[in-house]
């Protein structure tokens, strides 16, 4: 891929992130959006978190069992 490409799509996706952020915090629409959207963003960090510490889990008894 060119360069100019890369700019073009570069600028294409800052556009796209930009109309989508003046969407959800400039317009009534958007404030609808963000407060469904809000508690699933909710559980997916506290799903991850849970996730997070069964991974560390899984490496303490990796760990116990490399000591064994």
């Amino acid at each position: 891929m060119n360069q100019s490409r890369v700019v073009i799509a570069g600028t294409v996706v800052g556009a796209v992130i930009g109309a989508a952020a003046t969407y959800l915090f400039y317009t009534d629409a958007g404030k609808h959006v963000r407060e469904r959207l809000e508690p699933a963003v909710d559980d997916l960090r506290r799903e991850f978190t849970r996730f997070q510490k069964t991974i560390e889990k899984l490496g303490e008894m990796a760990n116990d069992g490399i000591r064994v």
